[in-house]
């Protein structure tokens, strides 16, 4: 049966009217599985024809300057609404990242392509011709839409963000070729990093920051229910050119006067989860999770996002329409499906489809284990041997939001003031220039 949707753009929006046109269409997908048979874009109306054949979960969006465009064709639906949902934030976050109020314009369809180009909009530039005072008087004051309470939290998982600057920077080089300093000491990770880091606080204007570090992988008390718990990452040394710039990094950001906290045998993501589930019962605002760890995602919230390589956004709704489960279900997920890069065995012969299917119908894995009886086949039989394991691996996975150790900080003493002469001192040691976006 053919199923179709449509929706009209104006031909001169805005970022916001845009958004309510994908939401639009969003809320008229049909609740089935199909795939996108059949798009068009007339007279600014952009119609999507759905079939029953198999479709396509490879998606692409992506942006040039201010140029956008996603693919649409042959999706299926599942990928579709990843597709808007990454579109819609990337529309925010573009800007976001410019500082400015922006139309939308040059809506076209090509080959199955949907692509629009941002331009500042007249009312913008009027403003700031008649306002404008200095270079930072025309950016935005609340720079992201759902932060709307008195503060926001900007918690840094250190270990993740100093292991993706110094790849970035390092990836096809010898350590020969990286940055280093006239003494030869190797800075490509910081120079990454400090750029990171002002990139992240100019978009997201935190009123409060919070470093996160982990202890030895030794001391993890996840050791004590699981010896073998990351231990496949046991005896892999890392280039000594990303070692030594490890503590340069926290000595930068002890420089600038950024709180650092690592709580003893548990993992930062666990001191993310725990300062952020307290932040959010106190009701001091929102939080911004800077890290590409996927354990963190069971923390996305209406008033919480996480922020990924390339200041690419995961909220709640885009976690949902990409994995089929909620963030809360992310730990049942593992507890099933296991998790090769951290050693958590799951269940032997439960893999990602049979997963989700269980959950959506059983909604966690306490609930799958009462209802074990209802299984069938191989599934029922793998439940029932490997439930004590299962039960094991949710209890590695889970982030562990009750740490009694932080319930005695002080969260106005997080406050965001960075001493930006220690900063220099550091940078200038290191013979780092920022980057002139970041300067």
């Amino acid at each position: 049966m053919e199923n179709r949707i449509g929706v009209s753009f104006s031909p001169n929006g805005t970022v916001n009217s845009t958004i309510v046109s994908f939401e639009s269409l969003i809320r008229q997908l049909p609740n089935m599985s199909a795939r996108v048979s059949h798009v068009s874009f007339e007279k600014n109306w952009l119609k999507i024809v759905f079939d029953e054949q198999k479709g396509s979960s490879d998606y692409t969006v992506q942006h040039e300057g201010l140029c956008l465009s996603m693919t649409l064709k042959n999706l299926t639906m599942s990928a579709l609404k990843c597709t808007i949902y990454e579109f819609m934030n990337l529309l925010f976050s573009l800007q976001v990242k410019y500082g400015g109020i922006y139309d939308v314009q040059n809506l076209v369809l090509q080959d199955g392509v949907f692509s629009l180009e941002l331009k500042e909009s007249k009312q913008e530039q009027q403003s700031r011709s008649l306002d404008y005072k200095d270079e930072d008087s025309h950016k935005a004051k609340d720079p992201k839409q759902f932060m709307d309470l008195a503060g926001r939290l900007l918690l840094i998982d250190s270990s993740n963000l100093i292991n993706a600057c110094y790849y970035a920077t390092a990836g096809g080089k010898k350590e020969e070729e990286l940055m280093r300093s006239s003494a030869g000491v190797y800075t490509n990770a910081i120079k990454a990093l400090i750029d990171r880091f002002i990139s992240i606080v100019r978009i997201y204007a935190p009123t409060h920051c919070v470093v996160a570090i982990d202890p030895e992988r030794s001391e993890l008390f996840r050791r004590d229910i699981y010896s073998e718990y990351k231990a496949n990452r046991d005896g892999k040394e890392k280039p000594n050119s990303l070692e030594e710039q490890i503590p340069l990094a926290y000595e930068l950001f002890d420089a600038m006067n950024v709180p650092q906290l690592k709580v003893e045998r548990m993992e930062a993501d666990d001191t993310i989860a725990a300062l952020t589930k307290r932040w959010i019962r106190e009701n001091r605002g929102d939080v911004i999770v800077l890290s590409n760890d996927k354990d963190l995602y069971q923390l996305l919230d209406g008033n919480v996002i996480q922020v990924l390589s390339g200041n690419v956004e995961m909220t709640r709704d885009l976690f949902i329409a990409k994995y089929s489960i909620t963030p809360e279900q992310l730990a049942d997920y593992k507890a099933l499906c296991g998790e090769v890069s951290d050693n958590i065995p799951g269940v032997p012969g439960i893999g990602d489809k049979t997963a989700v299917k269980l959950l959506t119908e059983y909604q966690s894995l306490e609930g799958i284990l009462t209802n074990v009886g209802q299984l069938k086949g191989k599934v029922k039989e793998n439940m029932e041997l490997y439930a004590e394991d299962a039960k094991m691996s949710k209890r590695l996975a889970i982030l562990y939001t009750d740490l009694p150790q932080l319930e005695s900080i002080n969260l106005d003493e997080l406050v965001m003031k960075i001493n930006k002469d220690g900063m220099r001192r550091v940078l200038e040691k290191l013979e780092i220039k920022l980057t002139r976006s970041a300067a």
